[in-house]
């Protein structure tokens, strides 16, 4: 854990929090107030309390997930979180308490041979899990009342998609691929969440983790073989990347984040 100096950026080192057994997969919830870490090797995911004047974490409780919790995000409305099971080929579904930050199961949904990474989109209707050995994406419908997800499909992607991400709009989203060394570039249905490729672009060499930028231009990918980020501006009106060269990270870098994400 750590502080941001709002001047220069630098962090200040607070402390350490226990978590299961090889946390993986990170998100904080959209009021700011709560955490949640998938821990692949426990099949849990650890639940905290964030204190708003020092930042520290306080556990709240762990919860099972399926084998192999990988990844974990929670809905813009904050009432619902899902976690993706890389070892279980699914996806365990949650309802929120915004009050205590807690978790409550509502099920499982199947999905892709190794469920790598999770994502919802910005309207909270759809959910999309990157599925790292079926190298496509499930597609999900989100009931509004329930959380529940319903399967609205699968999209090929590259071979060995590992990060997903949505575009601020909702319009579009992208996903790293592995083993492909590339990005797979797709249009939303604004309707029916269902993804329509626009396309592959190359990236680094084992391409991780993937993120937008708040305003929806740029796009940033950790390519964990060859320690270094490629950049991409977005055509906002088509989705379509195009290359702004890479910059050098350190040894496989495998997590990219974006400050006001």
């Amino acid at each position: 854990m750590y502080t941001i100096n709002t001047g220069t950026g630098a962090l200040t080192n607070i402390g350490t929090v226990g978590a299961g057994t090889d946390p993986v997969g990170l998100t904080i919830d959209p009021s700011g107030r709560f955490v949640y870490v998938a821990n692949e090797t426990s099949n849990n995911v650890s639940m905290y309390a964030i204190n708003p004047s020092t930042g520290v974490l306080t556990a709240i409780g762990t919860i099972n997930a399926g084998s192999g919790a990988y990844s974990v995000a929670i809905d813009p409305s904050g009432k619902f979180a899902y976690a993706a099971n890389f070892g279980g080929n699914n996806v365990t579904m949650y309802a929120v308490n915004t009050n205590t930050g807690t978790l409550s199961p509502i099920g499982s949904i199947s999905a892709g041979r190794g469920a790598a990474c999770v994502s919802v989109d910005p309207s909270g209707r759809f959910v999309y899990v990157a599925n790292n050995f079926s190298d496509d994406i499930s597609m999900y419908a989100i009931n509004a009342n329930t959380g529940a997800l319903s399967s609205i499909g699968t999209v090929s992607a590259g071979t060995g998609p590992g990060g997903i991400t949505i575009h601020p709009s909702g319009k579009f989203a992208y996903v790293a691929n592995f083993y492909g060394n590339n990005v797979s570039m797709y249009a939303i249905d604004a309707v029916t969440g269902v993804l329509t490729s626009i396309g592959s672009i190359s990236a680094g060499y084992a391409p991780h983790s993937i993120a937008v930028d708040s305003s929806g231009k740029f796009v940033y990918v950790t390519s964990a073989n060859t320690s270094s980020v490629s950049m991409y501006t977005v055509n906002t009106g088509t989705g379509v990347l195009s290359s702004n060269g890479y910059v050098a990270a350190g040894a496989r870098p495998t997590s990219i984040s974006i400050v006001g994400q």
